[in-house]
């Protein structure tokens, strides 16, 4: 994060909520490439196969663009919050679910000769 995210304790975050029908791993893969283009994910949580959270910083300029970005990948909403525009980079907290789960996340781990 830059020292400017962090300077204020009037930051404000900006939390959106996404959810899409597509398989977890095609839609993480095109909301990475789409992340890519306007700024980065700084922490990603899955929590199982039914949802995760992404936290992505973005420059304030390009916000609006990463949300139609985004929103033409997943059915998304925002909170409404006011950017705050004296900052120049803005957090966001994405919490995507995905239709398809199961409820168990079971991830393959490859064998290691040995």
């Amino acid at each position: 994060m830059t020292n400017d995210t962090l300077k204020t304790p009037n930051n404000r975050h900006l939390f959106w909520t996404g959810i899409t029908g597509k398989e977890r791993f095609q839609a993480i893969q095109e909301i990475e490439v789409c992340v890519g283009h306007y700024g980065f994910i700084t922490e990603f949580n899955q929590f199982s196969d039914l949802d995760m959270n992404l936290c992505i910083e973005v420059d304030t300029d390009k916000l609006d663009k990463l949300f139609d970005a985004l929103q033409s990948i997943i059915q998304l909403d925002d909170d409404k919050s006011e950017v705050n525009l004296d900052m120049t980079t803005q957090m966001v907290y994405l919490h995507l679910s995905f239709l398809k789960g199961q409820g168990n996340l079971t991830i393959e781990v490859p064998a290691v000769p040995g």
